[in-house]
């Protein structure tokens, strides 16, 4: 109803709806009935919303392009038949239902999370501000070290550890940021990104490498006051910081 209401009152300025007051509440109706009915046959009302994921807003996507397709073919009918006692609608009143249809189901089913997300990242700031936890450096922004940043972004390790960014010498990942961790630097960097940011613990998370490839990575992270943990080691440095 809030959809038809909003998208009369904007056609409205523009142009004239021959349509009464009456004929657009039975619109309404009719199309809250449409696009319920659509969503239960895609199987939509049998969601957790608080738990969907991505491919379960990809069905919410498609199930209102088949809903907003329905009332576009039923619009086109109403033109071509003139025995219909109502005119067709105007396209731009079509198209405006459809998309505010469509933006309300998302908020209404994704609401919680979006707060959520909101909060956390509110909460993350806060904390990144305050300076809390030891502050961290990623060796390396391949599998092995998006995973580690997987894991220092959860639950209780947020508290204990502070990823201040990564280090790749791949030119193509320079900039870039990964699941919200930047890559700071190459290698040579690491001395003077330690430096900047206050590094306390380099988490080395390249694996496969060449032996003298390695040996000189490793020179590189032997910096005064800084720790160097290997991935197979995180584990433990982890339940050792916590219990601390």
């Amino acid at each position: 109803i809030l959809a038809v209401t909003l998208s009369g009152v904007i056609v409205r300025l523009s142009a004239p709806i021959n349509w009464g007051l009456l004929p657009l509440l039975a619109l309404a109706v009719v199309l809250a009935l449409l696009f319920s009915a659509v969503n239960a046959f895609l199987g939509l009302d049998r969601i957790i919303w608080s738990r969907a994921g991505a491919e379960d807003g990809l069905v919410l996507v498609f199930s209102n392009g088949v809903s907003f397709m329905i009332l576009a073919l039923l619009n086109i009918l109403l033109d071509y038949h003139t025995w219909f006692s109502i005119p067709p609608l105007p396209t731009e009143l079509i198209v405006l239902v459809g998309m505010f249809i469509f933006t309300g189901s998302l908020l209404a089913r994704y609401r919680m999370r979006l707060l959520t997300s909101i909060a956390s990242r509110w909460l993350t700031w806060r904390k990144q501000r305050g300076g809390f936890g030891e502050r961290v450096l990623i060796l390396g922004a391949g599998e092995g070290g998006q995973i580690v940043n997987w894991l220092l972004h959860r639950g209780s390790l947020r508290q204990a550890f502070k990823v201040v960014g990564m280090v790749d010498d791949d030119p193509a990942k320079q900039g870039m940021r990964i699941d919200r961790c930047r890559v700071l630097g190459v290698s040579g960097d690491l001395s003077e990104l330690v430096r900047k940011h206050d590094v306390g613990v380099i988490l080395f998370t390249i694996s496969n490498l060449p032996e003298d490839a390695r040996r000189g990575l490793l020179k590189l992270c032997q910096i005064p006051g800084v720790r160097l943990v290997f991935m197979s080691d995180i584990l433990g440095t982890i339940q050792t910081q916590l219990a601390g």
